[in-house]
């Protein structure tokens, strides 16, 4: 019997691992054709990073692009004189790569946008002058007020608020459903912006199983992928959720970590992109991403308590808000002030 079992486990984890290279191999494909991509039109054409930046999350900006691609790759110099700029029409086509097709498309849209876009730039660069004027009157005249509203906010955070008008006047995105990155294979579990929750997957009940406690554990682990606004101070985090053999071969096997947390960052952008979600990004913003890793999960009464392997750092996140670091205290509220908490001994240590 033991035999037996040894021998399923073994082919559990040659499977486990040959799914996980298909998954990379189409990954890093698409990873090396992003940066070839990136490198020419930013470091040989020309192209600022934030434009392209823009392409990547604008879906019909990135499907011209990919259409310009594919023409010039379809017909080669024989396309019509007329489509070829004058300083393209040097190049011999047939012998460029994808990603340098890509990177002309990109070179080329962004010279024909960008006079309006010198001149969206000033527009904005009034506005933020007329925006900071106008924050700064207010401040002085509402001091007070000012600084109820700052306590207020700090309260609503320490008790994880079941009064959602205590945060943030942030609008939740119109999503009624649990969101899946089908091209990634990964499920969203929250987006917290600013420290408000403007989503929260309350239909993932079949991401999770039963431990021998009879608690609901994630099969799989979460990663924070936080983005950070440049210009604004705008900060999004999006919860990741990871099946079980995923997590094993990124976090344990440390295979292909980063070019995996990368493509899902694609993914993202692609998707609300694609959704038309307008209150996640900001389409004139740059971000830098970090992602933060990784977090078991357990769920109880439309609730998500996140900890890493140490606990030394948790969420507790349902749809009114988010608390963060105090431990004890997200575990007292979490677990109903029970002593007996979870047993992680069995988990393999990342």
């Amino acid at each position: 019997m033991l035999k037996i079992i040894g021998v399923l486990f073994v082919i559990w984890i040659c499977w486990s691992f040959v799914k996980a290279k298909i998954r990379l191999s189409k990954s890093e494909l698409n990873m090396e054709i992003g940066a070839e991509t990136r490198h020419i039109a930013i470091n040989e054409l020309g192209v600022p990073q934030s434009y392209y930046n823009e392409i990547l999350i604008n879906r019909e900006k990135w499907q011209y692009i990919r259409d310009y691609a594919a023409c010039l790759k379809n017909n080669g110099n024989d396309i019509e004189a007329f489509f070829l700029k004058p300083d393209i029409r040097d190049i011999n086509i047939n012998e460029c790569s994808w990603a340098r097709l890509l990177a002309i498309g990109i070179a080329d849209l962004y010279k024909e946008e960008k006079p309006y876009l010198d001149l969206s730039e000033k527009l904005m660069a009034g506005v933020k002058v007329n925006k900071t004027r106008s924050n700064t009157l207010k401040h002085k005249e509402s001091t007070e007020e000012f600084i109820d509203i700052e306590n207020m906010e700090q309260s609503s955070q320490v008790k994880c608020s079941e009064n959602s008008e205590e945060f943030e006047n942030t609008e939740n995105i119109s999503i009624y459903k649990g969101i899946r990155l089908e091209d990634a294979e990964v499920d969203i579990l929250a987006i917290v912006r600013n420290n408000n929750v403007v989503y929260f997957n309350d239909e993932a009940e079949h991401l999770f199983i039963l431990d021998r406690d009879g608690d609901e554990k994630l099969d799989g682990r979460v990663v924070n992928f936080v983005f950070s606004g440049q210009e604004d101070s705008d900060v999004v985090e999006i919860f990741v959720a990871f099946d079980d053999s995923d997590s094993y071969t990124m976090f344990t096997l440390q295979s292909g970590m980063m070019d995996r947390l990368n493509y899902v960052t694609q993914a993202i952008f692609k998707y609300f992109s694609e959704a038309n979600i307008q209150n996640v990004f900001s389409p004139i913003e740059r971000y830098s991403t970090q992602y933060v890793y990784t977090f078991k999960v357990y769920r109880k009464n439309d609730m998500y308590f996140m900890t890493n392997n140490g606990q030394t750092q948790a969420y507790l996140i349902d749809k009114s808000g988010i608390m963060r670091d105090d431990i004890d205290g997200i575990k007292d509220i979490f677990w109903n002030e029970i002593t007996t908490s979870p047993n992680f001994d069995d988990d393999i240590p990342f």
